[in-house]
């Protein structure tokens, strides 16, 4: 089993208010040092900052993650700080998929994770759902994460969904423009 690549695993109403499940899963991923691509879908499993932390272990060989943590109500803005600087230490993630709906981070979590990226400079591709009960506006980090994403060229795919926000439509126009950062670049509104 240590010779597998490619692994997807999906979990949903799975508590890990006990350490000790979300420590195996964990010590589990680290076990599989061939592993290269993880599909993680953790949708109503009560994670919070600390689970994050400890999942971060598990990632470590990845070259491509997607990552949805989406109704997991104790993910706060400190558990994508870690996240994003966990992520950032992964030297061989080209591809990156998040699912951040209906947690509880706030449209802060944007500029957290456009810092995270800026320091991820072999990422090929990003795409990310956001999903916040504020929806995300000017100066709501909405503005850093698309500098970042035009600021980082070796990203060549980028697909964001972050609802309807008008300085992304703006700043897309300018983005799109220069071939050198991205050659496919969506946004999805409401």
């Amino acid at each position: 089993m240590t010779k597998l690549k490619t692994l997807s695993l999906k979990f949903s109403g799975f508590t890990t208010q006990n350490r000790a499940s979300i420590q195996t899963l964990s010590s589990s991923l680290q076990q599989l040092r061939d592993l290269k691509t993880l599909s993680l879908s953790a949708v109503f499993c009560n994670l919070d900052d600390q689970s994050i932390d400890i999942l971060l272990e598990g990632f470590k060989s990845l070259t491509s993650l997607q990552l949805d943590i989406t109704y997991n109500k104790e993910v706060t803005n400190e558990g994508i700080k870690s996240l994003m600087k966990g992520l950032s230490s992964c030297p061989s993630l080209k591809d990156l998929e998040l699912v951040l709906k209906d947690n509880n981070v706030d449209v802060e979590a944007l500029g957290i994770i456009a810092r995270g990226l800026q320091q991820m400079s072999g990422l090929y591709s990003f795409d990310m759902v956001f999903r916040s009960n504020n929806q995300p506006s000017e100066g709501d980090g909405v503005e850093i994460l698309v500098d970042a994403i035009q600021n980082l060229t070796s990203l060549r795919k980028v697909h964001l969904q972050l609802g309807k926000v008008d300085i992304v439509k703006k700043r897309i126009g300018q983005m799109k423009h220069n071939k050198t950062v991205t050659t496919s670049f969506q946004v999805q509104y409401g």
